[in-house]
């Protein structure tokens, strides 16, 4: 009775009380669902922008929701959302942060 999609975030707020498995538990779901459309994506058009005249709304909604469509932070336009998610799950970005501190130091500059 776990609803998949759009509803899952609605759902995980209401039925779950601690904020640290909330989070966790909305990063493990975007982690499923920019996989599955980045491996959607790879299949249709090998992880190419696709043409919404030509291969239709569809393709180019799965593709969107695979990869950045703009700069977003350190990411830049048609990276793979999955890679930011498996930072999220694992920590890897705490360490990286210790030997390339640019983003970290440009977010503190935005924010003062």
């Amino acid at each position: 009775m776990f609803p998949l999609g759009g509803g899952s975030d609605e759902y995980i707020r209401n039925f779950t009380s601690l904020t640290v498995y909330t989070r966790e538990l909305n990063a493990i779901k975007r982690f499923g669902s920019h996989g599955l459309n980045y491996i959607m994506a790879m299949m249709y058009n090998g992880g190419e922008e696709p043409d919404p005249e030509y291969d239709g709304d569809v393709a180019y909604q799965i593709w969107k929701d695979a990869f950045y469509t703009r700069k977003a932070g350190r990411f830049e336009e048609g990276d793979a959302k999955i890679v930011k998610d498996i930072e999220d799950l694992t920590g890897i970005r705490n360490f990286r942060d210790f030997f390339d501190p640019e983003d970290r130091v440009q977010q503190m500059k935005k924010n003062q």
